[in-house]
C-alpha cells in the first residue's frame, strides 16, 4: 500500500481544490463513451444544441422510422447526463424524450446534433464550494408559451447556491391561455423549490436569504 497523499481527483468525475475550497464536477470519460457508443467521437463540433429554427414534430406517414440508432437508449444515456452534471441539455433531452414510441430519423438527427454540442463540451461541469461565489440561494426561471408541437408550454429553472446545485425543465400537463399564464406557472412552481431549499438548510441551522 502507497500513499499517495490527500484525494484531489475522485470516481473519475470529481475534482478537488483545497486552497480554493471548491469542488469541479465533470463528467468527461463518461462523454467520451457516450460519443464512442454512436459512432460520434470524431464528430465536428457544433455551438448549439439544436439547429436554430428548427421544430420537432411527431413522426408523420412520409418520415422514416429511426433506424440508426437505440432511441430508447440514446435517451437515457442523455437522461443520466442531464441529472448529474449537465443541466444545460435538460431542455433538448426533455423534447426528444417526447417521441419514444415512434422515434423518427428527424428525432434522430437532432440527438445527433446534440452529441455535437457534447463533442465541444465535453469538459463542461458544475464549480462548487468557491467562496464569495453565488453565496445567496438564487433560482432563475423561464417559459415559453404554446411552443411544442400540442400546444403545451416547457419552463425551466436553475438554482445556485455556491455554485449550480439544481435544476430542471419539464412541460406542462395543462395549456396556458397566454404567455404572462406560462411565466406566472413558472414562477410558482419555482417558488415552491426556494422554499423546499429553504426548509432543508434550516434544519441545518442555516439562516439563508432568497433572491429569484
Amino acid at each position: 500500500m502507497k500513499d499517495l497523499g490527500k484525494p484531489w481527483y475522485v470516481l473519475g468525475m470529481v475534482e478537488r481544490n483545497r486552497k480554493k475550497r471548491s469542488l469541479f464536477i465533470s463528467q468527461e470519460m463518461y462523454i467520451n463513451n457516450f460519443l464512442a457508443t454512436f459512432g460520434m467521437q470524431d464528430c465536428k463540433s457544433a455551438s448549439t444544441l439544436q439547429v436554430p429554427g428548427s421544430r420537432l414534430l411527431p413522426r408523420g406517414d412520409t418520415n422514416a422510422p429511426a433506424a440508426s440508432i437505440n432511441y430508447w437508449r440514446a435517451i437515457g444515456l442523455l437522461k443520466y447526463l442531464v441529472t448529474c452534471t449537465r443541466t444545460d441539455l435538460a431542455y433538448s433531452a426533455s423534447c426528444l424524450a417526447q417521441f419514444l414510441n415512434d422515434p423518427s430519423s428527424e428525432h434522430e438527427a437532432a440527438f445527433k446534433h446534440v452529441l455535437q454540442y457534447l463533442s465541444g463540451t465535453q469538459t463542461w461541469g458544475i464549480s462548487l464550494g468557491e467562496l464569495g461565489i453565488n453565496s445567496v440561494v438564487t433560482l432563475y426561471c423561464d417559459s415559453d408559451w404554446g411552443s411544442n408541437f400540442d400546444s403545451r408550454s416547457f419552463s425551466g429553472s436553475c438554482l445556485f447556491f455556491y455554485g449550480l446545485v439544481g435544476g430542471k425543465t419539464s412541460k406542462w400537463d395543462v395549456v396556458s391561455l397566454s404567455s404572462t399564464e406560462a411565466e406566472y406557472r413558472s414562477i410558482s412552481n419555482c417558488c415552491q423549490d426556494v422554499c423546499w431549499i429553504l426548509e432543508l438548510v434550516s434544519n441545518f441551522g442555516l439562516d439563508l436569504k432568497a433572491n429569484v
